[in-house]
């Protein structure tokens, strides 16, 4: 057997050393994703409060945000400003929705130990600020390595306890962007309101990249409508708008996502005949979009759906007030 020469083994010991590195960094992603499903979900609730319970509801106050994982308008989620900047603008989101005296809030693009946003809990910030005890929590993005962790989602915030919270799953994009890290997904939480009355609220976040797996997951929405009697409202970053609105992107049968929903007489919105600037939402330095929404239950009474002037986030928030029938 022939001797090595000293650079020889040199780059035989390198070569050894990078493979052990990535069997390393292989074990250490394979073990996250491996136990991704348990962190799935989180939910932290309280009770139904007496004074409550005996206040009559005849309205349900809802805010949706697409918060853009607290960078503000940057263009990267690296560049959203040191912890302290952050942490600023988080509670600046939570004092704009604690002002409106809100019931339930959505939020997409949620933070809950992500490297570029220093591992804070920004749904937890949230809540603590906004003082809603009922919380739930869904990562659509769970992705580790030694140093470096992508955990992001949905979460719902209530004023009313959650007595049921599921993740309902849509189709993915990619399926090799999947498997490496996760895709979105919509949060399912059943709320206790007030005489013995209860709502579900599918909070949810779709696809920006394509209209036609938009599409598919409005078709798992519906379903999901019909499995029960109690109510269904989805509320979120639809990332689609009616076909009869600006920009508009259907697919070939002239079809999007939201019109999908709306005439399968599911669901109403606010659609206007003829939306100016105010009603977009997206960007909200210049808004050219209406793509955040809050869908009703049929019989229900949309009173108000008003995009906020806001430059918290590229999303404009929506406030929305629903009538509740008796």
């Amino acid at each position: 057997m022939a001797l090595l020469s000293p650079g020889q083994k040199r780059i035989r010991r390198a070569i050894w050393l990078c493979a052990g590195l990535l069997v390393f960094l292989l074990f250490w992603w394979g073990l996250n994703r491996a136990t991704a499903p348990f962190r799935e979900l989180r939910l932290v609730g309280g009770k139904l409060l007496e004074e409550q319970a005996a206040r009559p509801l005849s309205q349900l106050r809802i805010g949706i945000w697409n918060m853009a994982h607290g960078r503000g308008l940057a263009g990267s989620n690296w560049s959203g400003g040191n912890r302290e900047v952050r942490l600023e603008r988080l509670r600046a989101i939570a004092g704009e929705l604690k002002s409106r005296d809100l019931d339930v809030v959505v939020l997409n693009e949620v933070d809950f130990d992500s490297t570029w946003s220093d591992r804070v809990n920004q749904a937890q910030v949230i809540a603590r600020e906004m003082g809603l005890a009922n919380r739930a929590e869904q990562r659509n993005v769970d992705l580790a390595l030694p140093f470096f962790k992508l955990r992001f989602g949905n979460v719902l915030l209530s004023r009313f306890p959650i007595s049921d919270a599921r993740v309902v799953g849509f189709p993915g994009y990619s399926g090799i962007e999947t498997f490496l890290g996760g895709k979105k997904k919509g949060l399912l939480c059943t709320l206790d309101l007030p005489g013995k009355k209860k709502v579900r609220v599918l909070a949810l976040h779709l696809e920006h990249r394509s209209e036609e797996v938009r599409i598919s997951a409005a078709r798992i929405i519906e379903r999901v409508r019909t499995e029960t009697d109690i109510p269904l409202i989805a509320a979120g970053d639809f990332n689609s708008t009616p076909r009869e609105y600006p920009r508009a992107t259907p697919d070939k049968s002239g079809q999007t996502a939201i019109s999908l929903l709306l005439s399968a007489k599911g669901f109403k919105a606010a659609i206007k005949k003829s939306p100016s600037q105010s009603d977009f939402t997206f960007r909200s330095d210049a808004p050219r979009n209406a793509i955040d929404w809050v869908l009703a239950p049929p019989g229900w009474t949309i009173l108000e759906h008003t995009p906020l002037d806001s430059r918290l986030s590229d999303h404009r928030p929506v406030i929305a007030r629903l009538s509740v029938p008796k």
